[in-house]
């Protein structure tokens, strides 16, 4: 027994020790992967939590073992859109990606797993050629090419009076799934030069040999 001020206490009791457990977060939903100009993926989720700290995002290349590749910070609430880039991706593979919530070290489940593949830059168009059809007071070229494979934004159709493209060089950027294209506005019995190149989210390929015509 011990005496505290003056008044008779017993001995303490053993020791024992609790640890409080976070609640997990409920699972982010709904998300989504785009392929973005750079290249880079955007993905985009559904908070479905009041109580998470922040987001983890895991890609993996196969869909079976995943790396965390990032972080997000905590969002403003359940039901809002939350998004994130990953500007680590290279041309030509395919990546999956998983998200979840962490109330400080305790995670939720994961969100859905989706998946993007990211296309390579596309090969120049071939088979380019050209006809003029004269006009009242001017010309009209139109071209026509081969379209390459794989994925393909538009194209960027060139004319030049300079065989070398280094001057008096105009610019025109069609639909994607064009292969050929007409303007006016060309001066007659003149040599006009002219070659194609694909575009799409990763980049331009190389320009089409260039080839000559000659307006009427």
């Amino acid at each position: 027994m011990k005496a505290i001020n003056g008044t008779l206490s017993s001995q303490y009791s053993n020791t024992s020790s609790v640890t409080i457990t976070a609640v997990a977060p409920a699972a982010p939903t709904n998300l989504t992967a785009s392929v973005q100009s750079g290249p880079s993926v955007r993905l985009s989720w559904t908070d479905q939590s009041l109580n998470e700290t922040g987001f983890t995002i895991e890609r993996s290349i196969d869909g079976v073992n995943f790396a965390v590749i990032g972080t997000r910070g905590v969002n403003s609430g359940s039901g809002t859109t939350v998004t994130y880039s990953d500007t680590t991706v290279q041309a030509g593979k395919k990546y999956y990606y998983r998200v979840n919530a962490v109330n400080g070290n305790t995670p939720s489940s994961y969100s859905n797993t989706v998946n993007v593949t990211i296309s390579n830059v596309p090969a120049a168009p071939t088979g380019v050629s050209a006809t003029a059809t004269s006009g009242t007071t001017t010309d009209t070229i139109r071209v026509s090419w081969t379209a390459p494979a794989g994925t393909i934004n538009s194209y960027d159709v060139q004319f030049s009076t300079d065989s070398s493209f280094a001057t008096n060089v105009s610019t025109y950027n069609t639909g994607s799934n064009w292969t050929t294209y007409s303007r006016t506005g060309f001066l007659k019995k003149k040599t006009y030069y002219v070659r194609v190149r694909a575009v799409n989210q990763i980049g331009n390929s190389t320009w089409s040999n260039s080839i000559s015509i000659l307006t009427p």
